[in-house]
């Protein structure tokens, strides 16, 4: 997939080049790529009835975006596309993606949880992220970083824990720094998101909670810095295609409106 991935990519962001062998870029989630996920997402039967995946989601074949987010269903995709070595956007790559002007408002995204203490809201979550790790309040967990199983004792349905996978979590004095900027509380565990109004913040409440203006629009992998460079150029090539392809159609209405002014059949 991820050949396919540099293939019909309609935009590349270089995020960390640093080991040119494995390269971590972004690019928009959407079009067959996202469709082809999408529906991996709702293959498990089991999952059908779960409450906490009830809430809106949806892939819209008019923008060709996934419609729809919260903790549940978003972690339920990073695990899907984790199989190919893809991964939902950490808070700091997206914040790096929102500075490159990359992330829309007018909808609002979710980048993994937070969790002040083991307190609530949320407190079996936040309990069973302690119970993993002795890392310092307060703990920025991206998707990357967690797990789920379906278990009726939780709220939801929807057990969320710590995956094998925990390099990517911020902690400490360093996730306080991460948040600076950020709407936060200080108890408990809430989703970690960027607003319809592209506001940061780690207080959002409720973890099922999915609207239709909710969206997963980026998607991470890593690549070798070669095939990388040969994408962009192919990307750059079929911009330029594109934009030729309107500048002669244009022209050519151009050149036979004015002949018709000229009297010319």
């Amino acid at each position: 997939m991820l050949d396919r991935v540099l293939e019909t990519a309609e935009d590349l962001v270089v995020l960390d080049s640093r080991n040119c062998y494995k390269v971590k870029f972004a690019f928009p989630f959407k079009g067959e790529v996202a469709r082809h996920y999408f529906d991996k997402t709702l293959a498990n039967p089991d999952e059908r009835d779960v409450e906490g995946f009830k809430g809106c989601w949806k892939y819209d074949s008019k923008t060709e975006l996934i419609h729809g987010s919260s903790v549940f269903l978003t972690l339920r995709l990073d695990k899907v596309v984790r199989k190919e070595d893809l991964w939902i956007p950490t808070l700091e790559e997206a914040r790096l993606l929102d500075k490159k002007g990359k992330l829309s408002n007018g909808v609002y995204r979710d980048f993994g949880v937070v969790v002040y203490s083991q307190g609530e809201p949320n407190q079996r979550v936040a309990k069973e992220i302690r119970s993993q790790t002795k890392r310092k309040f307060p703990l920025i967990v991206p998707f990357s970083a967690l797990d789920y199983r379906v278990d009726s004792e939780f709220p939801n349905g929807v057990a969320v824990f710590l995956s094998d996978n925990q390099d990517e979590i911020k902690s400490g004095k360093k996730a306080q720094e991460i948040f600076s900027n950020c709407y936060t509380r200080d108890s408990g565990a809430c989703r970690v998101s960027q607003d319809r109004d592209g506001d940061w913040g780690a207080g959002w409440l409720g973890l099922d909670g999915s609207g239709g203006d909710g969206r997963v629009d980026w998607m991470c992998g890593e690549a070798p810095s070669g095939d990388l460079s040969e994408a962009h150029c192919y990307l750059v090539l079929r911009r330029f295609h594109n934009q030729m392809g309107i500048l002669r159609s244009e022209g050519d209405i151009a050149i036979k409106a004015f002949d018709r002014s000229l009297g010319y059949n």
